[in-house]
């Protein structure tokens, strides 16, 4: 993956860039892997010190970066999901997603189908009278999709990897260890998980019913979990067996650091229940999410399983999502939360039923914004 390991290094230092200047009109960036392309949507005319870092970087010669001209800027069409999500019901059902478009056209909405019906190609367009039922100027590709549905190896030990099985004491609910890090104010390890996986207190075992830790910290707007227990510097990396035991491809990758998803990124998951699951492309990177409930969850990560095969299923939330490195290593992303519906496929590992259901398009937290609201750096190795 060196490809895609500098097309991320120089996705970063455009992002650094950008974060200087607090008025910016940058509107997304795109990858296109297998040609090393990085695409840059840009509203209006490039700053000079961004320019120059797209000619420093096109001079490299291991990337070539494209800027083009995009119609509206990510802060402009950040404040255009904020008001579409805030609408209770349009005439074309209530709304459960909304995206902006990477390359700055417009927004990506998703309805639950209980409104007007839809053409079959609607999520593939621009819907014309979408924009005035959701009361927003910019134009909008319309899709209908049920409410994102929550998807909750096998005997892990402390330090405790991504990627291994977790029993709710509480609940009994399983889900999936995502990265080990470490908190900020004393260096202290600990483990991160998705929120919905429970609440603050709630005690957690291993596969082996060992305990681990509770719940220290939990962040439900921001689908984040911190527990209080030894979290280590690797993911589980291979498949699991129908009687949740690992296959004999189970390894495991040393996370090496994190990368902002970006559109067109190729990255895996690696759920207890699920086993492995590679060639998933990014294609949203800023979704609004309703869960219902009122929670409402900003800037998560869209991805799709490219053989459409499952991307992820029910006991994988709270699993991570990583890039391999052409060393490798992982390259963090995020954690597994949720998948939709509508794009229900067999299962890996542990089959379907009694309450488990895969499906190849998976939405999961953006690491950078998980290690942001639990105050942690990365454990890497």
């Amino acid at each position: 993956m060196a490809r895609q390991d500098a097309l991320l290094d120089a996705a970063k230092s455009i992002r650094a860039a950008v974060a200087q200047d607090s008025r910016s009109n940058f509107s997304g960036i795109e990858l296109t892997v297998e040609k090393s392309v990085l695409d840059l949507y840009w509203k209006g005319a490039i700053p000079a010190q961004v320019q120059a870092l797209v000619t420093r970087l096109n001079t490299r010669g291991e990337s070539t970066i494209r800027v083009h001209t995009a119609k509206f800027s990510l802060a402009e069409l950040n404040r255009e999901v904020k008001q579409v999500m805030a609408r209770p019901h349009t005439s074309f059902g209530k709304v459960v997603k909304a995206a902006p478009l990477h390359d700055g056209s417009g927004l990506n909405v998703a309805v639950d189908g209980t409104g007007a019906p839809l053409g079959t190609d609607a999520h593939k367009q621009l819907v014309p009278s979408a924009a005035s039922s959701l009361d927003t100027d910019v134009p909008v590709s319309l899709e209908v999709a049920p409410r994102a549905q929550p998807v909750d190896r096998m005997d892990d030990s402390s330090p405790y990897w991504g990627g291994g099985l977790m029993i709710n004491g509480a609940g009994g609910n399983a889900c999936t260890s995502a990265f080990g890090v470490k908190r900020n104010s004393d260096g202290a390890t600990r483990l991160l998980t998705a929120a919905h996986c429970g609440k603050t207190g709630d005690n957690w075992v291993d596969g082996g019913f060992d305990t681990m830790g509770k719940v220290e910290g939990n962040w439900p707007y921001y689908e984040t979990q911190l527990i209080n227990t030894r979290g280590g510097t690797a993911v589980w990396h291979g498949s699991v067996r129908a009687d949740q035991t690992s296959g004999s491809d189970a390894t495991n990758k040393t996370v090496r650091g994190w990368a902002f998803p970006e559109v067109g990124q190729l990255v895996c998951s690696s759920g207890s229940y699920s086993g492995t699951r590679c060639v998933i492309k990014v294609t949203h990177n800023n979704v609004t999410l309703d869960f219902g409930g009122g929670l409402v969850v900003p800037g998560m990560v869209q991805a799709e399983q490219q053989g459409r095969t499952n991307a992820a299923g029910n006991g994988d939330s709270g699993g991570p999502v990583y890039g391999v490195r052409s060393d490798g290593g992982a390259t963090a992303s995020g954690i597994i939360s949720a998948i939709d519906t509508n794009t229900t496929v067999s299962c890996t590992g542990v089959p379907a039923g009694g309450g488990r259901t895969c499906a190849w398009r998976m939405f999961y937290v953006n690491i950078q914004n998980a290690l942001n609201v639990s105050k942690t750096t990365l454990n890497t190795g």
